[in-house]
């Protein structure tokens, strides 16, 4: 039910009368049918507040999603990059052999578990291309180099964690009289597996370029839809 907003002159009630922006002024004018008088329609202040906290909390919600995406398909990707660049070190192959092997029909049923296989090449394809268009369409008041700069920083970190694990913790365990030893990937995997996250940051700087159009199909569809909400509306409610 709308809020009562009273005409100053003969009392008429024009909570339902339809607002008119004012060209000069830009702002919201009413004016009364039984004598013509018109107003300034202001949001209550309860309205507004509730507005306001909706927004926030719209706001709040689609931050947490946003970092949960970001960290989930980082942590995804590197995952899948150290898979594949173990592989490429204990064959002593290049990334294209490694990706060409994982699709041979005739290796597919019988590979063993520890071995690269059809899904974690595919899956590994799909986040990278799926990274660049959510950045390139989810984030449009990023700059425009932002992606570009951001994603490696973030997909390099993550796949460095051992190594900056280890950095952090020695310090700490040799002040503790504890020395810890070093057990993780050589410099020579870390290396190789740069090369496997290379190739993933530029097949999401390529994906990237897709996601304005990919916001802007989307964001034509949406507005179709509605436009066609409010057309049955109007004829529920009589072509008012």
């Amino acid at each position: 039910m709308a809020i009562s907003h009273l005409c100053l002159s003969c009392g008429l009630d024009l909570a339902r009368v339809r607002v008119s922006r004012d060209n000069a002024l830009h702002a919201p004018i009413v004016t009364c049918p039984e004598c013509g008088s018109s107003a300034i329609r202001r949001k209550p202040a309860l309205v507004k507040a509730w507005r306001t906290a909706m927004r926030r909390r719209t706001a709040a919600w689609t931050l947490v999603a946003q970092l949960v995406v970001f960290n989930a398909t980082i942590w995804s990707i590197a995952g899948l990059s150290w898979t594949i660049s173990h592989q490429m070190q204990d064959d002593h192959q290049s990334l294209v052999q490694v990706i060409v092997d994982a699709f041979r029909l005739e290796s597919s049923p019988m590979r063993r578990f520890d071995n690269v296989g059809p899904w974690h090449v595919s899956i590994w394809i799909f986040a990278s291309l799926a990274a660049g268009l959510w950045l390139g369409s989810a984030l449009p008041h990023w700059k425009r180099w932002a992606p570009y700069v951001v994603w490696p920083i973030g997909l390099t970190t993550a796949f460095s964690a051992p190594f900056i694990g280890w950095a952090i913790w020695f310090p700490v365990a040799a002040l503790a009289a504890r020395p810890t030893y070093y057990d993780g990937p050589s410099m020579a995997g870390w290396l190789i597996g740069m090369q496997v996250i290379a190739a993933s940051c530029v097949l999401t700087c390529i994906a990237v370029q897709a996601g304005p159009f990919a916001r802007r199909s989307w964001n034509r569809s949406r507005a179709r839809r509605w436009r066609k909400r409010l057309a049955r509306r109007r004829l529920l409610r009589g072509g008012e």
